[in-house]
């Protein structure tokens, strides 16, 4: 059973439960429940009593064992359970430890202390109050009145609340709150400083008496580290000491893992992990301690308290600490890690506490930090932004849309902003303090204006930019323009000082210290607009109709308004009627004006209008359920449409409009329910509009849209699951959208899309199966060495990739089409290789992506039988785990046969390695049915495969490799795409020795044989 609070509608907050059913998921009774803690059958929760206090209650789920136990003035805070005991502290008579059973008798104080302020230092020190259980007890720091703060524990009796220490300083627990308290053997293990010998463990069974340092430990017992937990496993605690030997002051002391059974012969150092490093982050799992250590790097360790049971999983390429940010997850026998490091990348990781039992599940951004692009500017052709390679330091880059158009620009120089003016690029370095132009050469990037001055953003206003320069605390600003050359510069205006220049279509609006000026760039056409004494501009930029500007502002003794200005008196004044009060968004689309206000307190509407108060009209409402959803609805105009963000009870959706009310709907709720997939980077490329946006099943994604239903569509789940790419800096640049996103794979890197282009085609580095399925692999050994796999097509739903040498075939994928079936397209993939690599398959039908994760080591074929279902790429398990390869179960038999001297290529025999193997197969089908199969000859000489049924099919790939100079041996290789019965028999036609390997029926497996000849 779970309880929880829940609102429904506009009812008050309630406690509920849940037996995680629908029918069984109740109301338990009327009750604000707050600060809800589970105890044993029973939980606990307080309530506040207007004008009364704060109660405290029991509930065992049912409205009849829902009862309240006490009243308090203040609340009751610290709560802990032991057992079926609650403690807590409370202020009565004084601030004490409380307890209760459940009952209205079992409610009650069980300390008397004499302090003022029992549980905070003489000292000053933080307020360490209930520490934590130490079996059976509660433990906590306090100061009974007379000496310094101590520890003390309790078994939920007054009489059984007794003091456990009495140590000499004031505050000997000084980093006992992060340490806790742990109780092995029958006494309590605990860290103490008695002012004479630092930070040691103490022990105690629980009167002061007992109480002493742990003694007795070979070699002398360690100094602490304080900063450090005590970390029980079963019966044993670990615990981090300082290093010996430390003599450099200007580096943090090492430290070493202990561990200790709560004796002092029972207390030892582990083992000299790697050579006196720190340790870090310590995790108890099934009676083993998982932590991570290091010199210079942090890696992950596992330890069972043994110097032989010490072992690091996993060696990576990290300085932070923070390698293991959360405790294992139970997964059956095996932990489930969390691991977060720069290398081998940031992913999930399933261990047993063994180096050969631990692999990575979840590929959550593998290899790549990134390059992480920003400040995306378009040209005509394409886009610039900063982005840093191997360095900290980002340059700017220009990119046309494929790799090898995309380059670093010889300019020395760091800019904080970029605008985009044509095949001009304007910056303003660090300070804004110049102006800078680019057309992408060396020879075309020069200073435009340097005046010693703060700059104001650029704008663009038609063939023209405006910016504003202003010396800081003076109280006018000057009004420039450029044209991007350096004659072209010049100073139209002095102004109040400003802080704001808004564009419209060809007239802009400046928010300046005195009122609102309008300009056309031009020195004649920049004037004040004629607006009321006391008018305040209110934010939400500027829209312009005509030769009418519109914004928002107030003029004393009015309401918030839409107000609009030609620059004459007679055309300035505000949009009268009530109902554009409060008005939250306005843009302008095709001649008129669209408005997004609220209507009534609960009401928010759009509407179209020509401008004045008789020609707006109201199109569509919405529920505003909340004031701050009148905020910007990101209107963007694509062709004849106007899209735009809206909520109408069914969260943040995309909606669009024609200027009709029949023609203005929303366009798909992506997010069924009251759920929102919050659409955001709107970019209009023709009569299409991409965004990006959330939904359950691929996280924040680049979507698509022309308007209708059937029309708005995943672009892609670039990273595959529900874990986003976030794209971010959506830009139209030429014919292309540019972007940057995390794949998951190479960190955050510029991406580009071609609207209209074909999604699916073959490269050298993507095949295209089916066509329409678009497959990638990238592999990777180390930081250094990376990249993408080389793709060749094999038949029109198979290929392969190499990696290193075209000869050397390293994985071979199909796509099949088993919706008769299962309803579901199907992915096959066979392994020659062990290195690291992953597959990513994209359904460019519906943008949907699979991901499959291959760590270094595994040689597995895959069977993915669920791939692609009615509702995209389905996801088993973990979101982007690779589904787990079959276990290997291949017959090997060797014999003798006579030798040949060569071999003879036929129909059903490949020969390799310049004709000295030969290999044949025999398959039998589920059905009994049993034959030959078919061998077609690869790259290389060295590598060939078979299909059985369909020579369209590809089944099983083989190569034979010459490793002598490694171990003196000839090696096997085969990758599987078939499940059937089969066996391949390879012939050293030189020594006559026959290797036949032999495949079950149902099992799918790759196999790499190095001793094979």
């Amino acid at each position: 059973m779970l309880l929880f609070g829940a609102r429904i509608s506009d009812e008050r907050c309630s406690l509920w439960r849940t037996d995680g059913n629908l029918d069984g998921t109740v109301k338990v009774r009327d009750l604000e429940p707050l600060s809800l803690t589970a105890a044993d059958g029973q939980a606990f929760f307080i309530i506040p009593v207007e004008r009364e206090g704060w109660t405290l209650w029991r509930t065992d789920g049912t409205a009849e064992g829902t009862k309240q136990l006490r009243l308090w003035t203040s609340p009751p805070e610290n709560f802990l359970v032991v057992g079926s005991q609650l403690y807590f502290t409370a202020r009565e008579d004084g601030y004490e430890l409380w307890t209760s059973d459940g009952t209205i008798t079992g409610t009650k104080q069980i300390s008397r202390f004499a302090a003022a302020q029992p549980f905070v230092s003489p000292s000053g020190g933080s307020t360490a109050i209930v520490i934590k259980e130490a079996e059976g007890s509660a433990c906590f720091l306090a100061n009974e009145g007379t000496g310094g703060r101590e520890l003390w524990c309790s078994d939920g009796t007054e009489g059984g609340t007794r003091q456990v220490t009495q140590l000499a300083p004031d505050n000997p627990f000084v980093a006992l709150s992060t340490w806790g308290v742990q109780r092995i053997g029958g006494r309590l293990l605990f860290p103490a400083n008695d002012g004479l010998t630092g930070h040691r463990l103490w022990t105690s069974d629980g009167r002061p008496g007992s109480t002493a340092p742990l003694s007795g430990c070979p070699g002398g017992c360690p100094v602490l580290d304080p900063n450090m937990p005590l970390v029980r496993a079963d019966a044993k605690v670990f615990f981090v000491a300082l290093g010996q030997g430390h003599t450099d002051p200007d580096e943090p002391p090492t430290t070493d893992l202990w561990v200790t059974d709560g004796t002092g012969i029972g207390t030892r150092r582990v083992g000299d992990l790697c050579g006196s490093c720190r340790v870090d982050r310590m995790y108890p799992f099934l009676g083993k301690l998982y932590f991570t250590g290091g010199h210079y790097r942090y890696d992950l360790w596992a330890s069972d308290g043994t110097p032989e049971g010490t072992r690091r999983l996993l060696a990576t390429d990290d300085r932070s600490e923070d390698v293991l940010p959360h405790p294992p997850i139970p997964l059956g026998s095996r932990a489930l890690l969390t691991v977060w490091s720069s290398d081998p990348g940031p992913g999930v990781w399933l261990s047993d506490g063994t180096p050969a039992g631990t692999e990575e599940l979840l590929l959550l951004g593998r290899n790549g930090r990134g390059s992480n692009p920003s400040l995306l500017t378009p040209t005509r052709t394409g886009v610039r932004f900063l982005a840093s390679s191997d360095t900290s330091l980002s340059h700017i880059w220009e990119s046309h849309g494929t790799e090898t158009t995309t380059e670093a620009l010889e300019i020395e120089l760091y800019p904080d902003t970029l605008i985009a003016f044509g095949d001009l690029t304007l910056m303003l370095p660090s300070g804004a303090e110049s102006l800078w132009r680019t057309d992408g050469s060396a020879e075309g990037t020069y200073l435009l204006m340097d005046e010693g001055t703060e700059l104001g953003r650029p704008v663009v206003l038609g063939d023209r930019v405006l910016f504003t320069s202003q010396r800081y605390a003076e109280s006018e600003a000057s009004l420039w323009v450029t044209d991007g050359f350096t004659a072209g510069t010049r100073k139209i205006a002095t102004l109040p000082r400003s802080w704001l220049i808004l564009p419209g279509k060809d007239s802009a609006l400046i928010v300046t210290a005195d009122g609102l000026w309008s300009t056309n760039g031009t020195a004649e056409g920049t004037r004040k607009l004629p607006l009321p004494d006391g008018f305040e501009y209110s934010e939400g930029g500027v829209a312009q109709l005509g030769s009418v500007l519109f914004f928002r502002g107030t003029s004393p003794g009015d309401w918030e308004r839409l107000w609009r200005s030609d620059g004459t008196p007679g055309g300035t004044g505000s949009l009268a009627g009530d109902v554009l009060r409060q008005q939250a968004s306005f843009a302008t689309h095709a001649g008129a004006l669209y408005i997004v206000a609220s209507t009534t307190s609960k009401q928010v509407g759009l509407f179209r209008s020509d401008g004045t108060d008789a020609g707006t009209t109201l199109l569509v409402t919405a529920p505003m359920t909340w004031l701050w959803e009148l905020r910007p609805m990101q209107f963007t105009s694509a062709g004849s449409l106007l899209f735009f963000v809206l909520d109408d009870g069914r969260g943040r959706e995309l909606w669009r409009t024609d200027g009709t009310s029949a023609g203005t709907f929303l366009v798909r709720d992506i997010v069924s329910g009251t759920g929102s997939s919050e659409p955001h980077n709107l970019v209009a490329v023709g009569d299409r509009l991409y965004f990006v946006a959330v939904d359950l099943a691929s996280g924040n994604e680049l979507w698509e849209s022309d308007g209708t239903l059937h029309g708005t569509r995943l672009v892609q789940d670039i990273r595959p699951g529900a874990i986003s790419s976030d794209p971010e800096d959506l830009v139209l640049g030429g014919e292309r959208l540019f972007f940057s996103a995390d794949d998951g794979v190479h960190g955050r890197e510029l991406w580009s899309y071609s609207p209209g282009a074909a999604s699916c085609a073959s490269t050298t580095t993507t095949l295209c199966l089916g066509g329409r399925f678009r497959v990638e692999a990238d592999w990777h050994v180390s930081e250094a060495a990376s990249g993408r796999g080389q793709a060749v097509s094999l038949t029109p739903d198979t290929g392969h990739f190499w990696f290193f040498d075209q000869a050397n075939v390293e994985v071979i994928l199909k796509v099949l089409d088993g919706q008769g079936v299962n309803g579901h397209l199907w992915v096959f993939y066979g392994a020659l290789s062990n290195v690291q690599y992953t597959l990513t398959v994209t359904d460019t039908q519906t943008g949907a992506s699979r991901r499959y994760f291959n760590p270094s080591g595994r040689l597995g074929s895959v069977a993915d039988t669920t791939a692609f279902g009615p509702l995209g790429a389905t996801v088993a398990g973990l979101d982007t785990a690779s589904p787990a390869p079959s276990p290997v179960n291949i017959l090997m038999t060797t014999r003798k046969t006579r030798a040949t001297a060569n071999c003879a290529p036929s129909s059903t025999r490949l020969c390799v390695n310049d004709g000295r193997f030969a290999i044949e197969a025999r398959w039998k089908d589920f059905q009994g049915h049993s034959g030959a199969g078919q061998s077609v000859q690869l790259t290389g000489g060295e590598t060939g495969y078979f299909w059985f049924f369909d020579e369209a099919n590809v089944e099983v790939v083989i190569k034979v490799l010459d490793g002598r100079a490694l171990n003196g041996r000839f090696w096997v290789f085969y990758g599987a795409l078939s499940n059937v019965e089969y066996s391949l028999t390879v012939t050293d036609t030189v020594t006559g020795v026959v290797k036949e390997y032999t495949n079950p029926s149902g099992n799918l497996a790759s196999l790499a044989d190095t001793d094979a000849f």
